[in-house]
């Protein structure tokens, strides 16, 4: 019994050792397949891995290969010429205009002229790049993998598209030993082609447009960015697709003064920071910007489809060096453009200036055209910018300085257009003084101020009487107004009128007797209209003639006109009174025996002053650049001068003759002589055909058409473009800065040495033009509303007119710097050929210069690898 026991548990045993030794065979089994199974999973993996690093790596390859081509084009001795400034930074200068922008190598040579691929510049091609293949690259892989069309159309930076694979880029190939060829062979292992894109002459989506909320007003002030663009102009793109692009862009900006706050403070840092500091300090503007054209592609397709037409025109990235392009004078040394902006502060300002009294200020250095330094000060920049050698400053003021003293005085007539920005900046009601030397300048501030000034004299002659007692000597025959003493030539109008009615008869047994009486009558320039009476008064002065004869006055007063309107005043109307007082001759009358037959009589002047009250008890002295609450402020430089009158004869008829004449003292600005010289003498010969009440306009040198052309309102919101330059009173007779004479123009440079805005320390800033881009779309925005004169704009028509114009000149001899912007306007590309109006014809300058450059290309690059 034990027995047979015995043999069933082995039986049993023996059956359970086989089903475990069975179990871990089938366990072995699986581990085995799934070891096999994750091994042959990770090797694919690991497959599809080492094909993305090989991938990438063939990518950056390419993309080197794309890239390098266009740093070795700048440098080329066939392109450029390189210049190294004073800090050892070089400098690539174009041999020729058309070196300025990238050279254009396509698939087709249709391509070049078609609008389609405006934007693309050079392809992996034969002629563009000598590795390319003769393969598109639509041409299929060994394992049959292919790239059509539709992909190299993802940049979405084709209007149409490309359309056909012999427009695309051809393969370049990879070797075994890592070496680029153009022939498909065994060796191959790889294999890559490339398109190259000009961004540069795109509206960067992270800037570009307004929301609809934007005032008349705010939008004005927008123009000197890309931010005053009007997006309206591009293809397909409704204000509602803006204001969407706003809200998604700027979400805390949205209306008119905080979208104006977020832009002024985003310029100051150069548009590069989505993070910005409004510009009135009051917040921060947290901003969602585009980093990648594929942000920006998928916004558009899935959030603001209306802007699909306009992705052409819009980019996620530019950038400029922020630094002149001029090889003049040593411009090409400055680090940075000088920003106008700090001209606010002028204690802060990298001006030179040292401060002696309240607004009066010093300048000691030394200044030279070609002394500019890596960092050079406000008016070191003015002396090697502008041209002081071209017509006009040989042309100097009419009866004001002799032609040697302005002609060669350069360093001073840097200084006085200096101080004439900074009173345009400045928002204080007191002109800047500058002490240069032993000269005093004053800028041009909005005051009330004597523009001209006249010496007026009445001659006539008292007849001896034939037996006609009549005690009346200085009396008309007839009364009325027709027949005042004084209607004879009206000053304002040499020639016109009457030469006087009769005098009545001397007493029995005089002598003919002749006599001359004077006046000095200012001429008032007021920048606003005003409804009280405006006086002027001699302050200070006396008057000689040739025999000694000496008259001291003071405090003269006169009567310029009831209503002041904008612009200049009377200096005489032959529908006057008769009074002399009224119309500021002096009381004193000289007078001879005897006749006088062609006899010069000199007349001198000396400490003459003025000042001028506005009816509500505010005084301005010194010529308009001192207002003071006394009633009698003393100038600092009153004026002195001598003048010989000639031709003056007397009669021995029976009757005498009214010769009511004059002499302009001063034909411009009294400020520009008062700081001439040390003597601040006037000229020795008068001019009686110059007596005119207004300012003709000098319509072929597009010379400001009255005085009130020079006196823009000051910037009470800062400068918004270095266009508005043009705006400054430039030191001689009634011009403002030249931004529209091309190429004779002296000013041209300052558009491209100065900016509006401060450069970030890294010398970048973003949200800028090329002005050399082939879109008039993209010209036309950036055009479209800016102000004009008064409340007019250029309109949308009239900016694509603009915009085709300049793409038509640029295409062919594109600009080399911002400056020639100035040969736009003079050649009537960027202004209309009817309008005469200076400050109308600047428009288009004070829109594109400040965002506008061409030293900097900006590319975008896109490689297929495989």
């Amino acid at each position: 019994m034990k027995h047979n026991h015995l043999t069933r548990s082995l039986t049993k045993e023996r059956g359970a050792s086989l089903v475990i030794t069975l179990l871990m065979i089938v366990l072995l089994t699986v581990v085995a397949v799934a070891f096999f199974a994750r091994s042959s999973a990770n090797s694919s993996i690991e497959t599809v891995r080492v094909g993305q690093v090989f991938s990438a790596q063939i990518s950056e390859s390419g993309a080197a290969r794309a890239y390098s081509p266009f740093l070795a084009e700048i440098a080329s001795a066939s392109n450029s010429t390189p210049v190294t400034n004073a800090s050892g930074l070089v400098h690539y200068l174009p041999l020729s205009a058309t070196k300025m922008i990238p050279a254009c190598s396509l698939a087709l040579p249709a391509m070049h002229t078609n609008d389609n691929f405006a934007n693309l510049i050079r392809q992996s091609v034969p002629g563009a790049d000598a590795l390319a293949s003769t393969d598109n690259s639509a041409t299929p892989s060994k394992n049959g993998r292919t790239f059509s069309a539709e992909r190299w159309n993802d940049p979405a930076l084709l209007l149409g598209g490309f359309t056909s694979d012999a427009q695309l880029p051809r393969w370049i190939y990879i070797n075994k030993d890592g070496r680029l060829t153009n022939v498909a062979s065994g060796n191959a292992i790889g294999r890559f082609a490339y398109n190259s894109y000009d961004l540069g002459g795109l509206l960067d989506a992270n800037v570009a447009g307004y929301p609809s909320s934007v005032t008349v007003g705010d939008r004005a002030l927008l123009k000197g960015t890309l931010a005053g663009a009007d997006l309206t102009l591009l293809p397909g793109v409704t204000q509602s697709a803006v204001d969407k692009l706003i809200t998604f862009r700027n979400p805390q900006a949205t209306n008119s003064a905080g979208y104006r706050d977020y832009v002024t403070g985003a310029v100051r840092t150069g548009f590069l920071s989505s993070e910005v500091t409004n510009g009135s300090g009051s917040g921060v503007t947290t901003n969602n910007f585009f980093n990648s054209r594929q942000d920006l592609i998928r916004y558009v397709r899935t959030q603001n489809t209306p802007l699909t037409n306009a992705l052409p025109y819009l980019t996620h990235f530019t950038r400029e060096l922020a630094r002149p392009s001029l090889n003049t004078n040593g411009l090409l040394n400055m680090t940075n453009r000088f920003d106008l902006s700090r001209l606010t502060n002028i204690s802060t300002a990298n001006t030179g200036l040292s401060n002696t009294s309240l607004n009066n200020f010093t300048y000691t250095r030394t200044l030279s055209p070609g002394g500019v330094s890596t960092n050079p000060d406000f008016f070191e920049i003015l002396r090697a910018a502008i041209t002081y050698t071209n017509t006009w400053e040989n042309d100097p003021p009419t009866n004001a300085f002799s032609s040697v003293t302005w002609t060669t005085n350069t360093d001073l007539k840097a200084v006085a257009i200096g101080a004439n920005i900074i009173d345009l900046l400045t928002t204080n009601s007191q002109p800047v003084r500058i002490t240069y030397a032993s000269d005093t300048v004053a800028g041009k501030k909005q005051l009330p101020y004597v523009s001209r000034i006249f010496l007026v004299y009445n001659t006539y002659i008292l007849i001896k009487s034939n037996g006609n007692n009549n005690n009346n000597k200085n009396t008309n025959n007839n009364s009325g107004t027709s027949t005042n003493w004084m209607n004879g030539k009206a000053v304002g109008n040499p020639g016109a009128g009457n030469q006087g009615n009769d005098k009545n008869l001397g007493n029995s047994g005089d002598g003919n007797t002749f006599w001359i009486t004077f006046s000095i009558i200012p001429q008032v320039y007021s920048p606003v209209s005003s409804s009280v009476a405006m006086t002027a008064r001699v302050t200070s002065g006396s008057l000689a003639l040739g025999n000694g004869t000496i008259s001291v006055f003071s405090n003269t007063a006169i009567t310029i006109n009831t209503n002041v309107s904008t612009g200049c005043t009377p200096v005489y109307a032959a529908n006057f009174s008769g009074n002399s007082a009224a119309l500021g001759f002096l009381n004193t009358s000289y007078g001879w025996q005897g006749s006088i037959t062609n006899s010069p009589l000199t007349v001198s002047l000396t400490g003459l002053s003025f000042a001028l009250n506005n009816g509500s008890g505010v005084v301005y002295t010194d010529f308009g650049t001192n207002p003071a609450s006394a009633s009698n402020g003393v100038v600092s430089a009153p004026l002195s001068f001598s003048i010989t009158l000639t031709n003056i004869t007397s009669t021995t008829t029976d009757t005498g003759s009214l010769a009511l004449d004059g002499v302009q003292i001063l034909t411009v600005d009294p400020r520009t002589p008062r700081g001439a010289g040390a003597t601040n003498r006037m000229p020795s010969n008068g001019d009686t055909n110059s007596l005119f009440t207004n300012i003709v306009a000098v319509t072929n040198n597009y010379a400001p058409a009255a005085i009130s052309d020079t006196n823009w309102a000051t910037l009470v919101n800062g400068i918004r473009s270095v266009g508005e330059l043009g705006s400054v009173f430039r030191e001689s007779p009634w011009r403002t800065i030249n931004f529209v004479s091309g190429p004779s123009s002296a000013d041209r440079n300052l558009l491209d040495t100065f900016s509006a805005y401060p450069t970030p320390a890294s010398g970048i800033r973003a949200g800028v033009l090329n002005l050399n881009t082939p879109h008039a779309a993209v010209l036309a925005a950036l055009i479209s509303g800016t102000v004009t004169t008064d409340s007019g704009t250029i309109s949308p028509a009239t900016s694509t007119t603009y915009g085709s114009n300049m793409v038509a000149v640029t295409s062919v001899s594109p600009l080399t710097n911002r400056a020639q912007l100035v040969d736009l306007v003079s050649s009537n590309v960027i202004a209309t050929t009817g309008d005469i109006a200076k400050q109308s014809r600047e428009a288009a300058i004070r829109t594109l210069a400040e965002p506008g450059q061409t030293r900097t290309w900006n590319l975008l690059l896109d490689v297929v690898a495989q």
